[in-house]
């Protein structure tokens, strides 16, 4: 799994004060994270809180 990613997305959806969306995430990144990679980021089921812990 992809922690940069996690924490990219972790920071945008805190930050953003307005509704949050794949694809404006990837517009805010210049396109350096496409919308699919985040799209499939969220379908992680077995995501979970300790398995990114420092």
């Amino acid at each position: 799994m992809n922690k940069d990613l996690l924490n990219l997305y972790t920071d945008y959806f805190i930050c953003s004060t307005q509704q949050t969306t794949a694809t404006q995430l990837s517009r805010t990144l210049d396109d350096d994270v496409s919308h699919d990679q985040v799209t499939r980021f969220y379908q992680i089921k077995h995501l979970q809180a300790k398995t990114y812990e420092n």
